[in-house]
């Protein structure tokens, strides 16, 4: 307490260091771009909108006050008040908040404060490491026949009850200083709630109680590590879910897309949360999460939960669970080997590639790298090979691009009078360009993605043009092409001898991710070297030769010259990546790993449905597990009974199988099987001869049978759409009024 007071009672002036300095606006607008919408106010009654959507005045303002605050180490007292029955706090308060944490972590991770087994609360870490951790420890001794002794300690309410003095002292002897000190000190002093409760801490002498079955970070732990009783957890806390499911359901006519994207969250997630470590439990234990699936997919689609779970797997195009957990373990020790190896779970697994020993037990990390090793088989892409993880560099705003960006469509669909635009609108921004511009197109090329990708552009300076172009990969994505291509500029800049002929650099890129990467913050998800290369480049041509860099977007395909001729330099270069006989070293990147791991939970899955027992009515219709079902055309309703009618899961001679009591036969008297109902019942041959007549005019063919009605995949024999004949089969399901 007395350093506590001896540091408050200091006149010493210690201002130095970023973060004492003025809050910039790109920090303010960053910190603004992290509030979610559509939140309930805190208890200054201001809600999130007003400050989202705030104009240069408000920004102005708000800019003001926070360095205010910062400079005079006050903040006002509604900053400091939360609402606790809702867990709503001031919205201005948590803006300014984040900025000066922000500021703290960027020095405290640089300084390498924090204990490098502190996992929680960090960018690129997460519990999951810490449970891999302590995991994959207890197996490694089961490994070697020793047991482990975990002692997990729990402390309630532990941030109420931190020594507020004292963190301010640490924090002071660690360097955090001056202004920024002096406002965290307010920011600790004097908070209130609505409604404060008293909280009781004990430390004794009373001993640790034995638990067999503790729960650490969310995952329920057992002795043998079979994780059968989280499992259990998991069955119970899903099932819950369902209700919910079934309750949104009840709600409306919700389109089938929908249901499945709220299946995926509310009950998908559950399946997945640190599935990567309890993916080793025991297959009768796994299993059984299959059947909450099974009730899930059933509710989503509108067929009987009798059906084949496969079936409706496929039906739905959401993956088996095993399949899935293997896919996001994959992705996960991917996410893990990228990041540096002062992490200690980056270590943990360089440990279990080095050692010699078999293990008697499957660890998650043995369980993870053999999937990883099956993708490296199937795709020859390595986890090895991903791009290293960059670390924390602060918060930065994420700019909004220029409105025409979503004006003039994308060169998929755009119209012609966009085309016009765009290109005047390019047209004019060349006209005001002075002498002293370099003015440069780009554009990448990609024949598949990932695939053969080659980069193009044209340099225009001085009355001269100067062709560009480069074989980029034999697999590369479309946005490293692009990328390269800007790269290809600048390296072209940076030859150029007299440089003091040159003011600007104008660069028109038809990519707006690429533009959006190096000027407006976004963020850098893959091609991290690359990107990080090109900011780099940009900053030292304009740091040491006072040359401006600007970049702007070119609508691509919208007949401006520029751009064609840096197209059709790229397409040559892409063909030509194809020649490329030794490849240099090309990085891995989070989306190659992504495409790879679906890449090999796809083929897994596709030769589960080949060989599988059940759902072979189905097959007959829908063959190609990734092929995804139209779901709700030609409308919601008839789209269901479709479902059914391809499941084979329908109609009296099915419901027969499953209570004797209902009668098999159709109202003609035979047994009412899909087959008969829609070929042969003679109650309906009205309504399928305008089917057949239909089919006729369309395809030329009388020929009517349940491929060429149900099918899902394309028929190469047949002219017309799948879209056309579900139309023509529900206006046959309609004219029947089977289903009235």
């Amino acid at each position: 307490m007395e350093k506590y007071i001896n540091i408050t009672l200091s006149e010493e002036v210690e201002e130095e260091g970023y973060m004492n300095e003025e809050i910039s606006r790109d920090e303010l607008e960053g910190s603004i771009a992290k509030l979610k919408k559509n939140s309930a106010p805190g208890p200054d009654n201001i809600f999130t909108e007003l400050i989202i959507n705030a104009g240069d005045s408000l920004i102005s303002t708000l800019l003001h006050i926070f360095n205010k605050s910062i400079e005079e180490g006050r903040i006002p007292i509604q900053w400091k008040r939360a609402n606790v029955k809702f867990k709503k706090s001031s919205v201005l308060g948590k803006t300014m908040e984040r900025i000066i944490t922000t500021r703290v972590e960027c020095y405290v991770e640089s300084e390498n404060i924090l204990d490098i087994e502190q996992e929680g609360f960090r960018h690129f870490r997460s519990t999951t490491n810490a449970l891999l951790n302590l995991t994959q420890s207890i197996l490694d001794g089961f490994n070697l026949d020793n047991f482990t002794l975990a002692v997990l300690i729990d402390f309630e309410k532990a941030y109420d009850s931190v020594w507020r003095e004292g963190l301010l002292v640490k924090l002071h002897q660690y360097g955090i200083k001056g202004k920024i000190w002096k406002w965290i000190q307010a920011f600790l002093n004097e908070r209130n709630k609505k409604h404060p409760g008293t909280v009781h801490l004990v430390l004794g002498n009373q001993p640790i109680k034995y638990n067999p079955n503790p729960k650490l970070l969310g995952v329920t732990l057992d002795e043998k590590l079979t994780f059968s009783e989280h499992i259990n957890i998991i069955e119970k806390k899903a099932g819950k879910s369902l209700g919910i499911l079934r309750e949104i359901k009840g709600i409306g006519n919700i389109k089938t897309k929908f249901l499945i994207q709220v299946y995926n969250s509310i009950i998908g997630s559950i399946f997945l949360y640190a599935s990567c470590i309890w993916q080793t439990g025991k297959e009768e234990h796994l299993k059984k999460l299959n059947a909450i699936q099974r009730k899930g997919l059933s509710i989503c689609l509108g067929v009987s939960a009798t059906a084949s779970l496969e079936v409706l797997q496929v039906m739905a195009g959401v993956l088996p669970l095993d399949l899935r957990r293997e896919e996001m373990a994959i992705r996960d020790i991917a996410r893990l080997n990228s990041y540096s190896t002062k992490i200690p779970i980056r270590n943990k697994i360089d440990e279990w590639k080095n050692k010699e020993t078999v293990d008697k037990f499957i660890s998650p990390l043995g369980l993870m790298l053999q999937q990883a090793k099956n993708m490296k088989e199937e795709t020859d892409i390595s986890i090895d090979d991903i791009e290293p993880e960059y670390q924390f560099q602060g918060l930065q705003a994420s700019k909004s691009p220029p409105e025409y960006w979503r004006t003039l469509g994308s060169s998929k669909n755009r119209t012609k009078e966009q085309e016009i635009t765009g290109k005047n609108l390019i047209l004019n921004k060349l006209n005001t360009v002075s002498p002293s511009t370099v003015v440069a197109f780009t554009d990448g090329s990609c024949q598949s993605n990932p695939g053969p990708c080659g980069a193009g552009a044209i340099v225009i300076f001085n009355n001269k043009e100067i062709e560009l172009k480069q074989p980029v990969s034999k697999r590369g994505s479309i946005l490293l092409a692009e990328l390269v291509a800007i790269k290809l500029v600048l390296d072209y800049v940076s030859r150029i001898e007299n440089k003091t002929l040159i003011e600007e650099v104008k660069i028109f890129s038809d990519s707006q991710s690429a533009i959006g990467i190096l000027t407006l913050n976004w963020k850098i998800e893959n091609h991290r070297s690359t990107s990080h290369e090109i900011i780099s480049l940009i900053k030292s041509i304009q740091k040491h030769h006072g040359i401006k860099i600007n970049f702007d977007w070119t609508p691509g395909h919208a007949d401006v010259r520029g751009n064609e001729i840096a197209d059709k330099l790229a397409k040559e270069a892409a063909k030509e990546a194809n020649q490329i006989q030794k490849e240099a070293h090309i990085t891995v990147t989070k989306q190659d790993i992504k495409t790879a791991a679906r890449i090999l939970v796809n083929k897994k899955w596709q030769h589960r449905w080949d060989n599988s027992d059940t759902g072979r009515f189905y097959y007959n219709f829908h063959q190609t597990v990734s092929k995804k079902s139209t779901f709700d055309y030609p409308d919601h309703k008839t789209a269901k009974i479709i479902r059914n009618l391809r499941s084979g899961y329908y109609l009296k001679n099915y419901q027969n199988k499953i209570n004797q009591n209902i009668d098999p036969k159709c109202e003609c008297g035979q047994l009412e099987t899909v087959e008969h109902y829609l070929l042969f019942c003679e109650n309906y041959e009205e309504a399928r001869q305008k089917l057949i007549h239909e089919i006729y005019f369309n395809t030329g063919s009388l020929h009517i049978d349940l491929e060429l009605l149900l099918s899902i995949e394309k028929n190469d024999n047949v002219s017309v759409s799948n879209e056309t004949l579900m139309r023509l089969l529900g206006d046959f399901i309609c004219e029947s009024r089977r289903f009235d």
